[in-house]
């Protein structure tokens, strides 16, 4: 039998096959686009901010007690910063913030992401 005579005798099947591939490609193209990977992750930009009074890690930080130090993936080390009972250096997410007049500040009263160092 030859190649013609094989494809003519087979029509339905490869139409079939043809059109699964192409349902099959369409579907995976369609499945995959957009989703967020764990190689590329989008994360919310995080902010350094030096807190003054006395705040635990779960209270609570007022815009007057915070000053902004940076956004560097490294916690810096802060201003007196030694002990372990209340914040002094905290990090908050970018939607817990605002920018007034080039000043970044907490955007009310919020609590931290993480404390990378306390005080007494």
């Amino acid at each position: 039998m030859s190649t013609k005579q094989f494809i003519k005798n087979n029509k339905r099947w490869f139409s079939a096959l043809a059109l699964s591939m192409m349902v099959g490609i369409a579907t995976a193209a369609y499945s995959f686009k957009g989703q967020d990977n764990d190689l590329n992750p989008k994360q919310e930009p995080l902010h350094w901010f030096q807190i003054n009074g006395s705040y635990t890690d779960s209270q609570a930080v007022t815009p007057s007690n915070a000053s902004y130090i940076n956004s560097d993936a490294t916690p810096p080390t802060g201003t007196g910063c030694s002990g372990t009972a209340y914040q002094c250096v905290s990090r908050f997410k970018e939607s817990q913030t605002i920018v007034v007049g080039g000043v970044r500040m907490l955007n009310g009263s919020q609590i931290p992401e993480s404390v990378a160092s306390h005080k007494n």
